[in-house]
């Protein structure tokens, strides 16, 4: 069962700490990817990583917690942790 919950203050604080640091100005795909690594580091664990400029919709097969931040910044963030094992096919 998917749940969709406000983000942990740890994923809220390495949000707006990167937002901060990169500034407003940077590309999306650079601080999606940053984003990616750092929380990554913080949790051992790879994860999914979002951003718009709207609440996305989101269809996923994911099973567990779906953190969603709305960032002082006008973004939108959805992170969540990578399936252990996807399917291609």
């Amino acid at each position: 069962m998917k749940t969709q919950q406000p983000c942990p203050d740890k994923y809220v604080k390495i949000i707006n700490d990167l937002r901060a640091e990169l500034g407003k100005d940077v590309s999306s795909i650079k601080f999606t990817n940053t984003l990616g690594s750092r929380v990554q580091k913080a949790f051992g664990s790879a994860h999914e990583v979002m951003m718009a400029p709207s609440a996305p919709t989101l269809k996923t097969n994911f099973n567990g917690t779906i953190c969603r931040q709305a960032a002082d910044d006008g973004n939108h963030y959805v992170v969540y942790p990578s399936p252990r094992q996807v399917n291609l096919l």
